[in-house]
């Protein structure tokens, strides 16, 4: 028996030394052709980057693949603003080229399957260019240039030297997408040691909320944000889109409660089709709202008004805390209404209270567009604090330019940590009160809230021109602190901050929330569209 386990043990064993795919020294192939034909062109949230294989690498290949002699890859480099190609180091001998770059991600593939097809095209991920999650590629390569090269590996086991050997064709030729001549050096891409990408500082909400019914079926729909549309794309995380709802005058349903429990409605990317301007159209089922078995959809809504919001969650495995799982969460949509009372007043409307009856026509347009943040909506007619002022702002500026990064900011303020507080810091749209602090809860002036949104506009369009010569003349002007006489001079001109009917402009009177609403969404009709 023993005997015959040792004859089975070395049949075992010269089986997988057969397997193993080895070659001396002297056979290995080094003049390899390059990669013929490349092209990149632009898909999503990815570049799609082809090639052409020559007739004598296919050969190759597939000579090393019938006769177990190693492996023939192809490999995408690439470079940003001329600076260093993320390859350009070479590859030491003896490392398995697999285990030595990064786990590849698309980047580094074998030529050949095993029925037989050669790979002649692959796709690059936008985060690992470095183009962070809240901005489109085609916007990134208005101010970047991108270049792209590619060349085969061969790599085989050296059984006598016991160590892997890479030998590398010549690079194909350079192709670049952008402008010429962008500004210098390469940011670092945005991944972690491990090469998997690191989750944005924060998300961007759902944006244009709306609500129809149609042939008996109700629809929402939404425009996607571009970072949003990353995450999707890429799927390293898993993101969801979480529609709440309520009946009439009852509680919001709010499904969603935490890491430990799935949402009640959660939308996966792979649900979420975008149609061809972004805009994410969901169904929202019969039995959802509980409407009753046989009785139609549109009788049904007649006695009855539904609400509904929208706010995204990611979860991801935070690499930074021993890839513990975290979650994110955006602040909600915008709120629409359907049903029986909708019709008295703009969906938009039912966001918020208390309102002045001169204030509601440009309230629901900035309520449509997703201004007016739930710390505010409950009195419209309240005075605005400082931190309010700031989340109002910075809804508005990343409406139009998308999520501003803070993950590199360290601590700035004593007493707030509000992260729309230290986006619009970020930006220079507000400064602290000295000493480490910023009053988050403070209340504005009309000045101030001037100034604030002159600066906004600035962080906007940095080219704006700054004429004031059509402004008015206030009859209360020389109450207007020197700091602020231009920004308030810049909004008048500008139809954004205007006097009363005796002309006084009140420099230094309390700002409402609904009058800094409807001045921030002045400053976004104006300079935003």
């Amino acid at each position: 028996m023993r005997i015959k386990s040792f004859a089975a043990l070395c049949l075992i064993l010269s089986l997988l030394f057969a397997l193993t795919p080895t070659v001396p020294a002297q056979a290995a192939k080094s003049s390899l052709a390059a990669p013929e034909k490349v092209t990149v062109k632009v898909d999503g949230t990815r570049f799609n980057v082809s090639w052409q294989n020559p007739a004598s690498v296919i050969a190759f290949a597939q000579s090393v693949y019938d006769n177990y002699e190693g492996w023939v890859m192809f490999l995408v480099d690439w470079r940003v603003n001329g600076g260093a190609w993320h390859y350009e180091h070479a590859v030491t001998e003896g490392v398995d080229i697999f285990d030595y770059h990064e786990g590849q991600h698309n980047f580094m593939g074998q030529l050949i399957y095993t029925n037989g097809v050669y790979i002649s095209q692959t796709t690059l991920d936008k985060l690992f260019v470095s183009i962070p999650y809240h901005v489109s590629i085609n916007d990134w390569l208005k101010e970047n240039k991108l270049e792209i090269r590619i060349n085969y590996v061969y790599q085989y086991w050296n059984q006598e030297q016991y160590s892997y050997v890479n030998e590398f064709s010549a690079y194909s030729d350079i192709v670049s997408l952008g402008v010429q001549n962008p500004g210098s050096g390469n940011s670092a891409p945005l991944t972690d040691g491990n090469s998997l990408p690191n989750p944005p500082s924060s998300l961007g909400s759902v944006q244009d909320l709306s609500v129809v019914i149609e042939d008996e079926e109700l629809t929402l729909r939404w425009k996607q944000p571009e970072d949003i549309k990353t995450l999707s794309d890429m799927e390293f995380f898993n993101v969801y889109a979480i529609i709440d709802f309520k009946i009439n005058d009852g509680d919001w349903h709010d499904g969603y409660r935490g890491f430990s429990e799935y949402p009640y409605i959660g939308l996966t990317r792979s649900t979420l089709y975008l149609d061809e301007n972004g805009y994410a159209n969901e169904y929202i089922s019969r039995n959802t709202l509980g409407v009753p078995f046989g009785r139609k959809y549109s009788a049904w809504l007649s006695e009855n008004t539904v609400y509904f919001r929208i706010r995204f969650v990611l979860r991801y495995m935070d690499a930074a805390d021993d890839y513990k799982a975290k979650e994110m969460i955006s602040s909600y949509s915008n709120t629409v209404a359907i049903g029986r009372n909708a019709k008295s007043f703009k969906p938009s409307s039912t966001l918020y209270e208390n309102a002045s009856s001169w204030a509601i026509p440009e309230l629901n347009r900035a309520a449509q567009y997703g201004f007016i943040t739930s710390s505010i909506s409950a009195r419209m007619n309240a005075p605005i604090t400082r931190q309010e002022i700031c989340e109002v702002i910075i809804r508005m500026y990343e409406r139009v330019k998308g999520v501003v990064d803070i993950s590199d900011l360290n601590v700035v303020f004593s007493d707030t940590t509000n992260a729309d507080i230290l986006k619009a810091y970020k930006l220079g749209i507000v400064n602290g009160i000295g000493n480490g602090k910023f009053a988050p809860n403070d209340l504005t002036n009309r000045e101030q809230v001037a100034a604030m949104m002159h600066r906004a506009v600035k962080a906007l369009k940095p080219d704006v021109a700054e004429s004031v010569t059509r402004a008015e003349r206030f009859a209360d002007e020389s109450l207007i602190s020197s700091w602020a006489l231009e920004s308030v001079r810049f909004m008048n001109r500008n139809g954004i901050i205007k006097g009363n009917d005796r002309g006084f402009v009140d420099p230094k009177g309390t700002t409402t929330r609904e009058q800094a609403v409807l001045i921030v969404l002045r400053t976004f009709e104006q300079f935003g569209q």
